[in-house]
This record gives C-alpha cells, structure tokens and sequence, in this order.
C-alpha cells in the first residue's frame, strides 16, 4: 500500500513585498529576512560587506592662523587722477606674530579715467620699524614699478607711473 501524500505543509502565504498570494513552498526567505517569491527574490549586494579601510590623518603641525585681515583708507599724495575720475580705494593689511606686515591697496578708475604718480606716496596702516618693498600692478598686471619702504616712516613712496586701466594694485611687505 503506498503513502498518501496530502501536502498539509503547503498553505497559503502572501509574498512580504508584492502581496500575491502563493503557496508556502514556492517562497523563499530573502537575505533581509522576507518571505518572498520567486520573482521578488535578490541576493544581497556584495557592497554591504565592503568595509573601508580607515583613512584618518593626524597633521603633526597644527598652526593656528593668527593674522587678522584688517582695512584702513589709504591717503595718497602727488597721485593725479585725471578724465572720469576715481571711483574708490581700499587697503587691506595683515599683521603676523613677528611683526611682519603684508599690505594691499585696490584703486578703482572710473572708465575713461587715468592715474598719475610722480614722487606719489601712499600712508601705510601700521608704523614701519625695518623697512621693506612696494610693487604697483595695472588691471592686466603689468608691472607698474617697485619702490622701497624705508625704516621708521609712516608713509611708503610710490614708483612713477601714468596708467590708463580701471584698476591700480599696489602690495607690499614690510617689518622683515
């Protein structure tokens, strides 16, 4: 006499993601845990075993920037702004720890607008007590001309120069 088979083991259950019903027998357990079917079944992705290895530097010199940008207006004398005019000037400055000063003056022309220096000088925000350099640049960079900062003044003299561009850059360093 052979055995009946009844399939008591095979009910119904929904598959977790698409909702159709299916026999117990046709789903399967997914890596996530779901009982899912066939057609909703995925391995898992081979990425969630990948670990980084740990990348983290420690910078050995740590040096925190004490310089502050500070602004001042710079007062010229014998500079000639001729046609439209001047439209503004600015001057930047920073101080270091050892006293080292690094200075820079924007000069804004309006169009049509031309500058002139002869023997001009420039204040310089902070008192020089070593001396140092000057350099003046147009708009395109080109180099206008350097000048020296001599110890102990309060103004620095500017290099002779007629430029006809919208902006005048001078930057220098002095205190060294």
């Amino acid at each position: 006499m052979r055995p009946r088979i009844t399939d008591a083991y095979n009910y119904n259950a929904a598959c977790d993601v698409c909702g159709f019903v299916y026999k117990a027998s046709q789903l399967r357990r997914r890596w996530d845990g779901y009982m899912v079917c066939e057609a909703d079944f995925e391995f898992r992705n081979i990425l969630d075993f990948y670990r980084p290895k740990n990348d983290s530097h420690q910078l050995s010199d740590i040096r925190i920037d004490s310089e502050v940008e500070l602004t001042w207006t710079p007062i010229f004398t014998n500079i000639t702004f001729g046609g439209a005019g001047l439209e503004s000037k600015t001057g930047t400055y920073k101080q270091d720890s050892n006293n080292i000063v690094n200075m820079w003056v924007q000069i804004n022309l309006l169009p049509g607008a031309s500058v002139t220096s002869t023997s001009g000088e420039v204040d310089l925000p902070t008192v020089n007590s070593q001396g140092g350099t000057i350099r003046a640049f147009d708009k395109a960079g080109v180099f206008l001309g350097p000048a020296i900062i001599l110890p102990g003044n309060t103004t620095a003299a500017l290099p002779d120069w007629i430029a006809n561009t919208n902006n005048i850059i001078i930057s220098g360093r002095y205190g060294v």
